[in-house]
């Protein structure tokens, strides 16, 4: 369902003409798609929408649209001027070495290009970063709107800075931000949008830890044994980061972060275990010690992230564990922290008035 068509030399937009105008378009011979340069005919949605649509089926190879797609492309692009950016739909493009693009919605001011995308159907994250880097080699920045995986998205993905990505329901509303479609191009385009967590800002640090002492006699070092690290702007847990104890190298970024003074006993941390017996290596001394009984624990924890499809459990359960030592404290990350965070976790898209 395109909104742009040709009269002759002139292209139009469906949605910027006024209603007597698009319906004086019925019957113009000369009306053709911008697509393909077919026939078109000025019809409605459901909704009321104005489009333009191929005169005959089959015309056209451009994959067919949904009034769900239709509806959000009118949406993003009203949004775009509204922000004062100037905007088009449907642009093509390529990249310089010949690959073809096409953005939903194609927005510019002075040197800067942002595409918008609204994906309605299945697309493999593989697929996602293919087409991104596409946009990437052209200079535009493409943010993408998806209504599928909508559990992979609620969680913090490595990837996010490279190909910013949100979840959106039928409704056209974006639930991580709690705002409508329009609402979040404008706060996207207006730079209202942040990457959480970020470096050198403050985080809340909450380490949840099974306290451990070291049955050797020369050692008898407090250890704690990491169920997760959830990282949240402060007294914001909602939109928390949530790190599994069993990440590789937790423990020694945990020690690098946390102040001493702060982790009470448990001066050293060591990862959850993840063999089949459930021992641990004491980061004092060496020696094996075992955590046997809280296998149940961590096998809920598993199964969640599976369900998922993330590898990362919701946030919520890290909170029903209290019956390990909880370390809260606001900390500021460091460059080098920051950087292992988003590799081995990631990011989450946030409102940057959350972080000030």
């Amino acid at each position: 369902m395109p909104l742009r068509a040709l009269l002759g030399e002139k292209e139009l937009v469906s949605i910027d003409l006024p209603p007597d105008t698009f319906e004086s378009l019925r019957g113009q011979p000369d009306l053709r798609m911008a697509c393909c340069e077919t026939s078109a005919v000025p019809k409605r949605s459901v909704l009321g929408l104005p489009f333009f649509a191929h005169a005959k089926a089959g015309e056209c190879s451009s994959a067919p649209e949904t009034a769900f797609h239709l509806q959000g492309k009118a949406i993003m692009l009203r949004a775009a001027r509204a922000a004062e950016w100037d905007a088009w739909v449907e642009v093509s493009g390529k990249t310089p070495s010949g690959e073809r693009w096409r953005a939903d919605v194609l927005c510019i001011h002075g040197k800067k290009r942002v595409a918008f995308e609204l994906q309605h159907s299945g697309i493999t994250l593989a697929t996602l970063a293919a087409r991104q880097a596409r946009y990437r080699a052209s200079h535009v920045r493409c943010f993408w709107f998806m209504s599928t995986h909508e559990r992979r998205l609620a969680q913090a993905q490595p990837w996010q800075h490279d190909t910013p990505a949100l979840y959106m329901n039928d409704k056209h509303h974006v639930p991580a931000l709690d705002l409508s479609l329009g609402q979040t191009v404008e706060a996207a385009l207006g730079g209202h949008l942040a990457l959480f967590p970020r470096a050198g800002h403050v985080v809340q640090l909450t380490i949840i830890a099974q306290e451990s002492a070291c049955y050797s006699r020369a050692c008898r070092g407090q250890s704690g044994v990491l169920e997760a690290v959830v990282v949240s702007p402060p007294g914001l847990p909602e939109l928390a980061v949530v790190v599994p104890g069993t990440t590789a190298g937790l423990a020694a970024w945990i020690e690098s972060v946390l102040p001493q003074s702060d982790s009470g006993n448990m001066r050293r941390f060591t990862e959850w275990p993840t063999n089949d017996f459930r021992s641990y290596h004491c980061p004092g001394c060496g020696r094996i010690g075992l955590m046997p009984r809280f296998k149940p624990k961590l096998d809920g924890w598993r199964r969640e992230a599976e369900r998922s499809g993330s590898g990362q459990p919701d946030v919520r359960w890290a909170f029903t564990w209290p019956k390990g030592r909880i370390v809260t404290v606001n900390q500021v990350l460091a460059d080098e922290q920051h950087a292992w965070l988003v590799q081995y976790v990631g990011q989450r898209w946030i409102l940057r008035s959350l972080l000030e």
